[in-house]
């Protein structure tokens, strides 16, 4: 299934409730709201292309020219009058080959990669999907401005977005439809059971101006600092890897694994900023399954770790210390390697190579050493 599901991206709204702040371009640390929300969608390896509904007052080229980081299908189109007719409209654009939409509120920028999958893949299932949570508080029903009722909230949930539907059921459904507080709705009329994915508290919509003090970069993240270093002998013979990138050189690196010094310092310092104790602990060269294993391997398995712990990597700073061979020469390359696999770009990783003139084991060539910060934030 992967490959044809529409994300449509919601962001026509008025704001009506926000006394006039535009909600969708809130800086959280360095990135709008709005485009915090297309990259989550854009990454997620089900969507394969997005149509990103937008008001008449914020159509423009330049307005296009922003959204130019998503490497996905993009098209803008018009919203409608309500939210239903908004849906319709992306829903109007999406192509021939799209079997699932996946509608999403922009105005939600902290969901997650893995509520994103979970909600596409019970779609594959059910046909329709919601994120779904326990309603904690207490609900009454008013009417003429007196509580007349309470209901059992264990039989409600408070639902969010994505929510996932195949594209024939609801384009069924929605033909005899004209709004609706949710799309889930246009097909629960038609009698449909929509499936609720567990969600995440941390997948808020932000509603009102009181709510941006909430989701401003410093008190809605906390950000740690990490540091690692690490060495490895010179030796004839062996492959010179670092930072995933194999170097021709006349020399290579002993170790365990595959010795590659730059991706150990930084998954030293990765373990370190979320207080995951470090590289030996986490695999130790007393366990031969790690014999001659890519580095990068090590590293996507620290940052699936961190990730179940609501980390995720901001920047990486690093220095390589070595006579031979250059580092610049292979500079851009390291680069993108270890951005891919910190899920960052490459723009925020910066490579270093230095000497220690003739200096130390380094400068007899008796070694490489590599250093290591890292930024990491959590929700």
């Amino acid at each position: 299934m992967i490959g044809n599901v529409a994300a449509i991206i919601v962001a026509a709204g008025k704001s009506s409730r926000m006394k006039g702040i535009n909600k969708l371009e809130i800086d959280l640390g360095g990135k709008t709201v709005l485009h915090q929300s297309l990259e989550k969608m854009a990454k997620n390896k089900y969507i394969s292309e997005i149509v990103l509904v937008l008001s008449e007052q914020v159509i423009s080229a330049e307005k296009e020219r922003e959204f130019l980081f998503v490497e996905k299908p993009l098209k803008i189109v018009l919203g409608g009058e309500t939210r239903f007719d908004s849906v319709q409209n992306g829903i109007s654009a999406v192509s021939d080959n799209v079997r699932y939409i996946a509608v999403h509120d922009a105005a939600r920028p902290f969901v997650s990669d893995e509520l994103i999958s979970k909600t596409v893949e019970s779609a594959f299932v059910y046909g329709a999907a919601v994120p779904a949570l326990p309603v904690n508080e207490t609900v009454k029903i008013i009417e003429e401005g007196f509580i007349i009722n309470t209901p059992d909230r264990n039989n409600l949930v408070s639902v969010g977005t994505p929510q996932v539907f195949e594209l024939s059921l609801y384009r069924e459904a929605a033909m005899d439809s004209k709004d609706a507080f949710d799309d889930s709705e246009v097909v629960e009329r038609m009698g449909v059971k929509v499936y609720p994915v567990e969600g995440e508290r941390d997948n808020i919509k932000i509603t009102h101006p009181e709510d941006i003090p909430r989701f401003t970069y410093g008190d809605q993240m906390k950000l740690r600092v990490g540091i690692g270093y690490d060495t490895h002998r010179t030796e004839k013979g062996k492959k010179l890897i670092i930072g995933g990138i194999k170097i021709e050189n006349d020399f290579g690196l002993a170790g365990h694994s595959d010795a590659d010094v730059l991706t150990h310092a930084v998954i030293d310092a990765v373990l370190g900023a979320a207080g995951m104790g470090d590289i030996g602990e986490m695999f130790p060269d007393s366990d031969e399954k790690y014999k001659d294993i890519n580095s990068m391997l090590l590293l996507e398995k620290v940052i699936s770790a961190i990730k179940k712990e609501g980390f995720a990597v901001a920047n990486l700073d690093c220095t390589v210390i070595c006579e031979k061979p250059k580092i610049r020469d292979f500079k851009k390359e390291i680069e993108k390697s270890l951005a891919d696999c910190l899920e960052i770009k490459a723009s925020d990783v910066n490579v270093k190579g230095t000497t220690e003139e003739g200096m130390g084991f380094t400068g007899r060539g008796e070694g490489i050493c590599a250093n290591a910060v890292v930024l990491l934030y959590k929700k």
